[in-house]
């Protein structure tokens, strides 16, 4: 038996050093070219009124991200499983009161279940919609995202399935609120 797994090893480093002498096709030139011939062609006639962003789990926090920074020139989006601005910056800590739960704890436990709901035996709370309205009113006041009130006439869907293990119901009925 040992005798097959090591053929079996062998054969298959074998392949993936040859895999890898053969894969050119991600190869950069040293020095790198300083323009390329081929260039986006131009839109000719965009209808300005109809951008919109969308976006499925991360892509749609993303998306929702960028149709409030944008909200100028995004009309509309499509957010499936996603969640409120600035999300992860106003979940509390679940052990200390006074400074909210680190980004990446409040990301992939709060606004997401992606390692799980709880921190160290503790669920955190989830996202509140005050918050990340307070959120986009300071970034506006500071003048990095554009107008909140251009959001007022646009159309938005936003979808989260029953049996979603990744985005908690509370995150997308968040970002309901936010709207």
């Amino acid at each position: 038996m040992m005798r097959v797994v090591s053929t079996t090893t062998s054969v298959a480093l074998a392949l993936l050093l040859l895999a890898t002498a053969l894969a050119h096709h991600d190869d950069i030139p040293d020095p790198p070219p300083q323009s390329t011939p081929n260039r986006l062609a131009p839109v000719a006639k965009i209808d300005r009124t109809a951008i919109t962003v969308s976006g499925l789990s991360s892509g749609g926090f993303f998306a929702h991200q960028f149709h409030i920074a944008y909200s100028k020139l995004v009309n509309g989006s499509g957010i499936i499983a996603g969640g409120p601005f600035a999300c992860v910056e106003g979940i509390p800590n679940p052990f200390f009161v006074f400074w909210p739960l680190d980004r990446v704890s409040a990301a992939t436990i709060a606004c997401t279940n992606y390692v799980g709901s709880r921190y160290f035996w503790l669920r955190p709370s989830a996202p509140k919609a005050e918050i990340s309205v307070r959120f986009i009113k300071e970034a506006w006041q500071r003048g990095v995202i554009d107008d909140p009130a251009n959001l007022a006439d646009d159309r938005v869907w936003l979808f989260h399935g029953e049996q979603d293990r990744i985005v908690p119901e509370q995150v997308a009925r968040t970002l309901e609120q936010v709207y």
